[in-house]
């Protein structure tokens, strides 16, 4: 579920370059304001990174790292379903802010687990499952996109998230 996760990252934050053609077609976009439209997703970042390792501490790492895979999925689903740059910079946004959660948690998680040799395993699976994403974005979204348009291929952005999100919640065991 924890790789999953990262994939959904990698393919969320992927998405906006993948789609770069039609979004600049669509709205008018310079290079920059696709640059800041990419950006968005990780604006957030470096301002909730350590009050959410904080809240991880206070709620517990199931909450904390459920709650930045439900953001995910929903800033997906606001980006599918806005109509302009900016409605998809606020999905992404929000999109940004749960996987900063997913990301400081999953990190925590694997080290409650892992130990040793096994972490750097566990670890490593983790931080390579991250370009699996960014290459299934730029597999899966063309057809998607020229078959069924730009709010569909925001919308599979949410699609590993869910699978994780499910996968998550129904096997996470607190660490041993």
């Amino acid at each position: 579920a924890l790789a999953l996760a990262r994939i959904a990252f990698g393919y969320q934050f992927q998405t906006v370059a993948t789609l770069a053609t039609e979004l600049v077609r669509r709205f008018g976009l310079t290079y920059a304001q696709l640059g800041s439209l990419i950006g968005a997703y990780m604006l957030l970042g470096v301002f909730v990174a350590l009050p959410l390792g904080l809240l991880g501490r206070r709620f517990g790492d199931r909450r904390v790292l459920g709650t930045g895979l439900v953001l995910m999925i929903a800033g997906a689903c606001v980006s599918a379903w806005a109509d302009t740059a900016s409605g998809i910079a606020l999905g992404r946004t929000l999109s940004g802010v749960g996987a900063v959660a997913m990301i400081v948690r999953q990190g925590k998680v694997i080290a409650d687990w892992f130990t040793g040799t096994r972490f750097m395993i566990g670890i490593s699976v983790s931080v390579c499952a991250y370009p699996i994403g960014i290459g299934l974005s730029q597999l899966v979204l063309p057809s998607v996109l020229a078959r069924f348009g730009l709010h569909i291929a925001f919308l599979t952005d949410a699609v590993p998230t869910v699978i994780a999100l499910l996968l998550f919640r129904a096997s996470y065991q607190g660490p041993p």
